[in-house]
């Protein structure tokens, strides 16, 4: 073992070089030391002049103070260094030499992502596209409002315990009647414990008996709106039957006017609509649409209370 300006650590495993690179297979980061791993022939460079490459058998190892940075790669120094036959340099120290293995080629900038549009206080917004048209044309009554009609006129008459005997619940028609109720009576501020609805089939035997366990209550009711003429006139005759004058003690309001509420004694006051009217509308939006024309979506005439002598002021 020699001590000299041998540098790294490790055995090696070709011929030396004067000159370039040699792969290694050892690592060093300081001054070489420590002996040579096997007898086989190593790798050192020269430093003068005239370095030239050669072989010789022994440890591949110094242990002198040499200041030794590579990892597993020695490189000669001399002006007129050169190569065995056979071993090939590193393309990192010489210029114009092959390109060896090493990271792929670089990557450029990584492309940012779009934004996502900014939206804030004076950004103006696009435009909505219009909703499109309904597939069928739709023709519609606003029963809220003619129910809020039929509650004012009994409340101006001063009643206070009006009862809504409707039709089948889950109807459209029948949910917008009972909530416009609600809500109108609320508005009145009167008692919800004596304003409600109640569900009926709407047949002339389910309006009597509703019409019957009302006028029973320790508290009945001083007006009642039945949700059609039949019922309204089977309630009329249930209040005579028990002795209940129409309208001295109940007033009686039909939704929907017909002759029946015409005939009745009393006469019934009824809420009037013009159900012909409503026929022709829809023919002629049907006509016009099987013409080419869009669907559309279009409010009824709103109906009238018609009054009569089945209202009058609460008892």
């Amino acid at each position: 073992m020699e001590a000299g300006p041998e540098t790294g650590t490790g055995a090696g495993t070709g011929p030396e070089t004067g000159a370039g690179p040699v792969p290694g297979t050892g690592s060093g980061s300081g001054p070489g030391s420590g002996p040579g791993l096997g007898p086989g022939p190593g790798t050192e460079t020269g430093a003068g002049p005239e370095a030239k490459a050669g072989t010789r058998p022994g440890p591949a190892t110094g242990s002198g103070p040499g200041p030794a940075t590579g990892s597993g790669t020695e490189t000669g120094a001399g002006p007129e260094a050169k190569a065995e036959p056979g071993t090939r340099p590193d393309p990192a120290t010489r210029p114009g030499s092959e390109p060896g293995p090493g990271p792929g080629p670089e990557a450029g900038p990584a492309a940012a992502p779009e934004a996502a549009p900014q939206t804030g206080p004076g950004t103006a917004l696009p435009p909505l596209p219009p909703p499109p048209p309904p597939p069928l044309s739709t023709i519609w009554a606003d029963d809220a409002a003619a129910m809020r009609s039929i509650i004012d006129h009994l409340y101006e008459l001063g009643h206070r315990r009006i009862v809504h005997i409707a039709g089948l619940p889950g109807l459209a028609h029948t949910e917008r009647r009972v909530a416009a109720l609600r809500t109108e009576a609320a508005r009145l501020g009167l008692d919800a414990a004596h304003v409600r609805s109640v569900s009926t089939d709407y047949s002339d035997e389910q309006g009597a008996e509703a019409t019957r366990r009302l006028l029973a209550a320790p508290c009945p009711p001083t007006a009642i709106v039945y949700d059609n003429d039949v019922m309204a006139v089977a309630g009329a005759a249930v209040a005579a039957g028990r002795g209940v004058p129409v309208p001295g003690a109940l007033s009686i309001v039909a939704w929907d006017d017909s002759p029946l509420c015409r005939v009745t004694h009393p006469r019934l006051t009824s809420l009037v609509r013009d159900t012909a009217g409503f026929g022709r509308l829809a023919a002629q939006e049907l006509l016009s649409v099987l013409d080419g024309a869009p669907t559309r979506r279009l409010q009824a005439e709103l109906p009238h209370l018609d009054l009569r002598e089945s209202t009058t002021r609460a008892p």
